[in-house]
């Protein structure tokens, strides 16, 4: 699995993404992201 995330990332081009807010939940000290979509990611998943 790990050659086939790598050469799908080797693959295709760098996608900025949008991080709409960042935060931690204290218990269990996980860190989450909440990225936002834009309409080219949008597109991009339909054809993917």
């Amino acid at each position: 699995m790990h050659r086939q995330a790598k050469g799908f990332a080797q693959n295709h081009k760098v996608i900025p993404a949008y991080i709409g807010s960042v935060g931690m939940f204290n218990d269990t000290k996980t860190v989450f992201v909440s990225p936002i979509m834009k309409q080219y990611v949008l597109v991009s998943e339909r054809i993917i």
